[in-house]
């Protein structure tokens, strides 16, 4: 599925998940994707658009949770850019039915260990 340079829609649905972001993260990750969008990004828009958010951050910095959401961005516009096939799709599906049974195996484990 490739796309027209940021299309309404594809805006749209990106602005909406920043939206989502915590209040001190939305209005500069938002800040970072406008002055993206002035650059007349090229593609691929995802690899564009972390080596452009990338400027913004500090790199000296462990961690940092605009990194964070930079990143969510980034995979947001991976994942439009470019679909995932079938079996990415049943291999993340597996990959999240086999976590809740480690979580579930884990609070069973840890009940018995108390009742012990």
């Amino acid at each position: 599925m490739c796309f027209n340079m940021m299309d309404e829609d594809w805006e749209r649905i990106i602005e909406h998940s920043i939206e989502g972001f915590p209040m001190q993260e939305r209005d500069a990750i938002l800040e970072i994707w406008n002055d993206w969008l002035l650059t007349s990004p090229t593609t691929p828009f995802y690899t564009n658009w972390e080596e452009f958010a990338s400027l913004r951050d500090d790199p000296n910095t462990l961690y940092s949770e605009t990194r964070i959401y930079i990143k969510k961005i980034r995979n947001k516009i991976r994942d439009m850019e470019i679909p995932q096939t079938n079996r990415q799709r049943f291999a993340r599906a597996l990959a999240a039915v086999a976590s809740i049974f480690v979580v579930f195996f884990m609070a069973i484990s840890r009940l018995f260990s108390k009742s012990e």
